[in-house]
């Protein structure tokens, strides 16, 4: 019989017979499996894709690649939404906004969350993602709140626009999705170029303390919701192995849709790489790019960062423009 399951990686089905399996024949790198969070080494099997993927990138670059990327925890933009619907960081932006004249830039802008009530509120906006399934439908929703923003679909460590602006701000912990230090150099370079001196970038990211980087291997429930267009029940369900060096922490998030009986009828899983970044290492890494660093904050009410905090919210002023020669 064939059993079908879902590939660790990337969630598709792996074509996995028990019994006489086309994996029994394959060779798998030891590498591929420090990919998967500890819960998942036995649980079910790599599917052929991922496998050939990552032989593929180690034949190429000679490195340890990955075939998750983050791209699948968005591919889904109204789950998302249903999910992220907080806009605890709006007034904090509109504060900032409000002292400033020109455009706005708002990186990884996602479906608008924050974009949209800011431009509604009156300022003008850019929003730059890299994932085209987002941008569509954040273009849906400026459209349907009969809003005007630019939106433009680029890798933000990458970024070109023919603007320089005052006010650049990243929310959502976006951050952390620049994974290597290359990454994170690129990101900072690319808003240094587009901000003015003395022009102002807020960001945050997740506080990496002790209890954020040791969460269980193990599937363990998160919180519930519930879904506003059919009233049912989702179970949200999460595991995580952090690789201390490299300082990403592997999420795979399990979510299980319930039936107003309360029988699961379905369940979907998605992998995301996060980046901790100390705060030792974030002073020097802001500096070396040409910010000043003018407060660091635990929540999005300015509430002063402790060894408790959970997360960290950089407000940082543009000193100098940076020799790219």
């Amino acid at each position: 019989m064939l059993l079908i399951e879902l590939c660790p990686i990337c969630s598709k089905g792996n074509e996995c017979n028990k019994e006489s399996c086309w994996c029994f024949q394959e060779e798998f790198p030891s590498e591929i499996f420090k990919l998967l969070p500890a819960a998942e080494l036995e649980r079910s099997c790599i599917c052929k894709e991922c496998l050939v993927s990552f032989k593929k990138s180690q034949l190429e670059g000679g490195a340890i690649m990955s075939p998750i990327t983050n791209a699948e925890e968005y591919d889904h933009p109204i789950l998302y939404d249903k999910e992220n619907t907080q806009i605890n960081d709006l007034p904090f932006i509109l504060k900032w906004a409000s002292k400033t004249t020109g455009v706005i830039i708002d990186l990884a802008c996602g479906t608008g969350r924050v974009t949209i009530p800011l431009a509604r509120a009156g300022y003008q906006l850019i929003g730059v993602d890299i994932h085209r399934s987002m941008l569509e439908e954040a273009r849906t929703k400026a459209q349907r709140e009969n809003v005007n923003i630019e939106w433009e679909l680029q890798d933000c460590t990458k970024l070109d626009l023919p603007v320089q602006t005052q006010l650049i701000y990243s929310v959502g912990n976006s951050f952390q999705h620049f994974l290597t230090n290359e990454d994170q150099d690129a990101l900072l370079l690319a808003v240094n170029k587009h901000l003015q001196v003395n022009g102002m970038f807020i960001f945050d990211t997740r506080f990496p303390n002790e209890e954020e980087l040791l969460q269980p291997s193990k599937e363990e429930y998160w919180r519930s919701y519930i879904d506003k267009d059919t009233q049912n029940k989702v179970d949200v369900y999460t595991s995580s192995t952090y690789h201390s060096i490299s300082q990403i922490q592997h999420y795979l998030t399990i979510r299980k849709f319930k039936n107003l009986a309360g029988d699961v009828i379905a369940e979907k899983r998605t992998n995301i790489h996060l980046r901790y970044t100390f705060p030792q290492e974030m002073n020097r890494l802001l500096t070396m790019n040409g910010f000043e660093i003018l407060a660091i904050y635990q929540d999005w009410n300015e509430t002063p960062l402790t060894n408790a905090s959970d997360n960290m919210i950089y407000v940082c002023r543009k000193v100098k423009d940076l020799d790219i020669t």
